[in-house]
C-alpha cells in the first residue's frame, strides 16, 4: 500500500490484471469486501477514472483503510470468492504488527493513528 491508498486520498486501484482474470465488470458496480476470516462485510463501490483505471470509491475503501489500521507498505491480496455477489476476499500482510493489546479491544482508528478528537464547536 502506498500513502495515497492509506492516508490521504485513499485510492485504491484495482490491479489491471485482476480485472482481466475476473471479467470484473467495467460499469459502476457494488461489491462486498470480506475479511479473510470472512468475520466481517464492507459493501463498497467500484468506479473508472479517466485512466480507464477501475478502483475503489475512495470513502468506501477509505473506512476499510482505516478499520483495518492499514499503513504504508502493507500487502493486500484480492481473491475474487463470489463472481455473482462481486464478493472479494482480502488477506492482509503488515508491514507493521499490530500491538497485542489491540486483541480483543475496542480500539479506533484515530487511538491507532494517534489522532485527537475533533473538538464540538
Amino acid at each position: 500500500m502506498t500513502d495515497d491508498q492509506v492516508y490521504t486520498r485513499f485510492y485504491m486501484p484495482l490491479p489491471a490484471q485482476f480485472v482481466l482474470d475476473t471479467k470484473f465488470p467495467t460499469a459502476r458496480t457494488t461489491l462486498r469486501l470480506v475479511d479473510w476470516n470472512g468475520s466481517k462485510t464492507w459493501e463498497v463501490y467500484s468506479r473508472i477514472n479517466r485512466s480507464n483505471e477501475i478502483s475503489f470509491h475512495r470513502s468506501h475503501w477509505g473506512v476499510f483503510s482505516l478499520e483495518h489500521f492499514l499503513e504504508e507498505g502493507d500487502v493486500c491480496v484480492f481473491e475474487l470468492v463470489d463472481r455473482d455477489t462481486f464478493t472479494i476476499s482480502v488477506r492482509i500482510f503488515r508491514v507493521l504488527q499490530l500491538p497485542q493489546f489491540y486483541t480483543g479491544r475496542s480500539v479506533t482508528f484515530r487511538d491507532h493513528y494517534g489522532l485527537r478528537p475533533i473538538p464540538k464547536s
